[in-house]
């Protein structure tokens, strides 16, 4: 209660410290882990981040919202077969989570299983078809993969599905600039 008034205040660190004290009289405590994680991810301490993510999610099994940001993590950090068994986790409970789908078939691509990529990331289209990110990691896939034009309309249909996203933004900019060989 006292880290959460803290990060109210803006008070991080002070709420950084309440948080641990938490844990130290209970580290199984999956929620504060997971607030801490969130607050050292706001704070841009990665590394943190990533060791409170997996603690959380380890603590909270059935988590939707810790096995996805612990999945995200891992698959920055190219642990590709533990980003697949987090976002198998979440399958299991939820098979048409989009969020589960994409980071399942970016895991596979990181495990160089293409058309189980794909295919993933075609059903989490299927499932959320408003899904921008979606849309870019195919397009991204596609491009890997030599389908330059098919590559281009996924970054657009990105764009299209959320205007706002500076994401599929950026990534249909640096497909252009990769085509003119910037």
């Amino acid at each position: 209660t006292r880290a959460e008034r803290y990060i109210a205040q803006k008070k991080y660190d002070e709420a950084v410290l309440e948080y641990r004290a938490a844990l130290k009289q209970d580290p199984n405590r999956g929620d504060a882990r997971l607030r801490l994680a969130d607050l050292h991810a706001q704070q841009g301490d990665v590394q943190a981040a990533f060791t409170e993510y997996i603690r959380a999610a380890d603590a909270m099994p059935n988590s939707t919202e810790a096995q996805l940001k612990a999945g995200a993590l891992l698959l920055m950090a190219n642990r590709f077969a533990e980003a697949k068994s987090r976002a198998e986790s979440v399958l299991r409970r939820t098979p048409r989570n989009a969020a589960a789908l994409m980071l399942l078939g970016n895991a596979l691509a990181g495990l160089d299983d293409v058309p189980g990529a794909f295919d993933l990331l075609r059903q989490a289209i299927d499932v959320d078809p408003a899904s921008g990110p979606a849309y870019s990691n195919m397009g991204a896939l596609q491009l890997a993969h030599g389908d330059r034009r098919l590559a281009e309309a996924s970054f657009k249909k990105a764009i299209a599905a959320d205007p706002k996203s500076a994401t599929a933004r950026v990534a249909l900019a640096s497909y252009y600039r990769w085509q003119n060989g910037e």
